[in-house]
């Protein structure tokens, strides 16, 4: 994302449209990727430049402009000058490359690498690569997207090679892992970043994304790390959880009052359904539950998923009780996350929001994160989570 003024001479009706206009820019941060700029009476496509702090776009297009051509316009400023292509992801030949790609990926510790070959074998993971069209075994980048729904697709794991970054790659594989979604069948395609990725939330918004929620994990890696010691010396005690350990147990209950036995266990899918409804009803906002989804690590589920299914097998699904305003409980797993367990919390309660931690900690073994809309925490305890950004496109438009 950069940060910049742009000012330009005002338009007049008696310049004809093809005339080049200069646009000054003052950089705060790096152009690290090409910039649009738009104006009531018509659209600049600028091409990027590093090297000299002075950029220039030509007027392309009238003032009547219908937006399907301007979002096509500007994803194609993503679109790389060199020639790649497109294809699915090789276990024989193209590992050695991602896990190149991904080695000082958060610290080393990327999840793609160890998750690339079960998202090859699994029927509803596609993980894509872009590769230099004159040495294909040469990765530029790589991501993968999985068909949650019969209509609706998760976008995720997208990497650009480090010594490639900046040349529109990570713009052009998100265009095109949504164009084989839409090829797939997905009318939706949903991602996610966390809130801090300039970048990347750039890039998606160039590829016409926009914003559906705000999800918080708690404890964030930091906090996580500040308690290791005590897990690593000794086990929990009977009746002790994590909660115990991160010293906020009494605090949530205090503030879930008395919410606190809100939940009581789930049987079927059709339960968690009618739930995440009832959250619609209580607020029409809630876009996460009109779409039948349910906050976990750095992505979501769609509630008829297997991981939701496995959850229910498990006895780990837990709804609010008649009565109580709506929530969902989902505990299982991470297959991100080595030794770690997810409770997913929906709700539109902040009381609802504590009851819930409460009642999926309770039923972990060990460490595990909290998942939940950031806004319903509010000022509480839960509050100081890592928050990551879920983004949501339409696939009608997505080009071939």
């Amino acid at each position: 994302q950069t940060s910049l003024r742009m000012a330009s001479k005002p338009f007049s009706k008696r310049k004809p449209a093809w005339m080049r206009l200069k646009i000054f820019c003052l950089f705060f941060v790096n152009l690290s990727h090409a910039t649009s700029y738009i104006e009531n009476r018509g659209i600049f496509f600028v091409e990027k430049s590093t090297r000299n702090r002075k950029i220039s776009g030509t007027m392309l297009l009238s003032p009547k402009i219908h937006p399907a051509v301007v979002a096509s316009k500007l994803r194609e400023l993503g679109r790389p000058k060199t020639s790649v292509c497109f294809r699915r992801y090789d276990s024989d030949s193209d590992i050695g490359e991602v896990v190149g790609i991904c080695k000082d990926v958060y610290g080393g510790k990327d999840y793609l690498p160890r998750m690339i070959e079960n998202y090859a074998r699994s029927p509803i993971d596609f993980p894509m690569v872009l590769c230099d069209e004159k040495n294909p075994s040469k990765v530029v980048a790589v991501g993968t997207y999985q068909l949650m729904t019969p209509t609706m697709s998760w976008i995720q794991g997208i990497r650009t090679h480090p010594e490639e970054q900046g040349k529109g790659y990570g713009s052009y594989i998100t265009q095109k892992l949504a164009t084989h979604a839409k090829d797939m069948g997905s009318r939706v395609a949903l991602t996610a970043t966390i809130e801090k990725n300039l970048a990347m939330r750039a890039i998606f918004e160039r590829q016409g994304f926009t914003v559906l929620s705000n999800i918080a994990i708690y404890p964030t890696g930091e906090h996580i790390r500040d308690v290791k010691a005590v897990l690593d010396s000794r086990t929990l005690n009977s009746g002790e959880d994590f909660l115990d350990v991160l010293g906020i147990t009494d605090t949530l209950k205090a503030e879930a009052g008395s919410l606190l036995d809100a939940f009581r266990p789930c049987i079927s899918v059709q339960e968690v359904q009618s739930t995440l409804e009832s959250l619609v009803k209580e607020d029409p906002s809630q876009e996460l539950a009109s779409l039948g989804l349910i906050p976990a690590e750095y992505r979501v589920f769609s509630y008829s998923q297997e991981e939701v299914r496995d959850a229910l097998a498990r006895g780990h699904v837990w709804v609010t009780r008649a009565g109580s305003p709506a929530g969902v409980v989902v505990v299982r797993p991470s297959e991100e996350w080595e030794k770690v367990w997810v409770v997913s919390v929906a709700t539109r309660s902040p009381e609802v929001l504590s009851a819930g931690v409460l009642t999926g900690a309770a039923r972990v073994p060990g460490e595990f994160v909290a998942t939940f809309e950031a806004r319903v925490a509010g000022g509480g305890v839960l509050g100081r989570g890592l928050s990551f950004i879920v983004s949501r496109r339409t696939l009608h438009d997505a080009e071939a």
